[in-house]
């Protein structure tokens, strides 16, 4: 078997049969596909095992919900392919897709090669190309580590998604030091960090060839939304001392800017849970204090004038009430823009 395709699955029943026929309708045809049924409550596992019965490369995982992170280590434990691809459910792949990027990988013998996405509503109407690349560049050894994992620790250039790629399952082993770290937000940059230093080889091509669903949006109050910034926050600086250490003043304050603004998602994020304002900022009282936030603040530098004064200030001091104020208004604003958005993608559906 060539390739592994992993999608894992919770409740996009509406979507699953569009981004199954994509795989199954592929050029390339030695691959497995492994759909990992994570506690979906629609009907999911239904369509799953609908595919399964017409097609025998298809494998079905049906476990209780654990999340992406555990859905998705699920796919990689059954793979037995040369190469794992991942495709989130409600997206879809070109008919090339997989033809393109394996012949890619063993023509170079690139241990991930990545291509440009498709951001799409609805089934596609509405489409843009994302120029993540504008040429095809192939990167080894020292490269990898100037120009490809750098990106992800302080600068931009190189997609985080581990969506429109296609990895070796030999940098796999022994994987899971920052992905296992993670619950929902930033798996994907976890994981490229992780693996990046693995490779000896990557090539990104300029050809559009995965369809992102970018959908409306949502105000589904997430959890785990504040440990996993934090999370990948200190995996950022774990990267930095490890590989750029004589960059480290400059590298950690773009990485503290990013924290920091990332917060702002998060303040807006507990506005949604409906929660009692006092209640909420009493959980801002104790975050403010968390020595991540107090550390980055620290480490600002030069890129604290990208912020607005107020903002900054009222982390610095710890002005609870005026972040609450904050949080709350960008929350209602958002709200009809997001309501704007997901009308749109219905009437493309």
């Amino acid at each position: 078997m060539d390739i592994s395709i992993i999608v894992p699955v919770y409740n996009t029943g509406k979507k699953l049969r569009k981004c199954i026929d994509s795989i199954l309708n592929q050029t390339y045809k030695n691959f497995e596909v492994i759909l990992i049924n994570d506690g979906s409550t629609d009907n999911s596992l239904s369509i799953c095992k609908e595919y399964k019965k017409k097609d025998n490369r298809i494998k079905i995982i049906n476990q209780d919900n654990k999340g992406s992170v555990y859905a998705r280590n699920s796919g990689v434990e059954l793979a037995i392919g040369k190469y794992i691809v991942f495709i989130d459910a409600d997206d879809w792949i070109d008919r090339e897709f997989l033809n393109i990027l394996y012949n890619e990988a063993e023509e170079y013998s690139c241990d991930i090669v990545a291509c440009n996405p498709y951001l799409v509503y609805g089934n596609g109407l509405i489409k843009r190309i994302r120029t993540d690349f504008t040429q095809d560049i192939i990167f080894e050894n020292e490269e990898i580590k100037n120009e490809v994992l750098s990106k992800l620790v302080g600068d931009t250039g190189f997609p985080s998604s581990l969506w429109g790629k296609i990895y070796k399952r030999n940098l796999f082993e022994n994987y899971g030091e920052y992905f296992f770290r993670m619950k929902f937000f930033g798996e994907d940059l976890a994981l490229n960090i992780e693996l990046l230093p693995k490779c000896k080889k990557i090539k990104v091509i300029d050809k559009p060839l995965y369809y992102y669903r970018c959908g409306g949006g949502t105000t589904k109050y997430m959890k785990n939304l504040f440990e996993d910034t934090i999370t990948t926050y200190c995996i950022q600086k774990d990267c930095i001392d490890k590989y750029y250490s004589n960059q480290k003043k400059e590298r950690y304050a773009k990485i503290s800017f990013i924290f920091l603004n990332t917060y702002k998602l998060v303040l807006v994020n507990m506005c949604s849970t409906g929660h009692d304002k006092y209640k909420i900022i009493s959980k801002i009282e104790n975050q403010v204090k968390d020595v991540n936030i107090r550390n980055a603040i620290e480490n600002l530098n030069t890129t604290r004038e990208w912020f607005e004064p107020e903002y900054i200030e009222a982390l610095d001091n710890e002005d609870c009430r005026y972040l609450y104020n904050w949080g709350k208004k960008v929350y209602n604003k958002s709200k009809y823009k997001i309501f704007i958005k997901n009308m749109l993608v219905k009437l493309n559906i």
